[in-house]
């Protein structure tokens, strides 16, 4: 009617105390292991395009995983922007068959 407020939900999403201000996601991309330190619970992903990037066991999909994952193993995986450069996040397994 006219003359009543219409009501408007704002949605935020709280920012990573990691993540810059601003920053989201950039992509999702696959690549293989290419290196685990299980000790400190991180390793490095190669991309397909040669690159290298970081991750934390906290970043698989499947954490109980970390310990069993074999170099080589080929993963799909989105990168976001850290303080310390690009990071892998949401890290799975690709299917055998892909």
């Amino acid at each position: 009617a006219p003359g009543e407020l219409e009501a408007r939900a704002v949605v935020t999403r709280p920012t990573s105390p990691t993540r810059p201000p601003g920053l989201e996601r950039m992509c999702i991309m696959q690549g293989t292991i290419e290196s685990l330190r299980t000790e400190r619970g991180l390793g490095f992903i190669r991309d397909v395009q040669g690159g290298e990037v970081f991750f934390h066991h906290t970043a698989l999909l499947s954490p109980d995983c970390f310990a069993t994952l074999p170099i080589g193993t080929v993963v799909a995986f989105e990168v976001e922007p850290s303080l310390k450069g690009p990071r892998a996040t949401r890290v799975a397994r690709r299917p055998k068959h892909c």
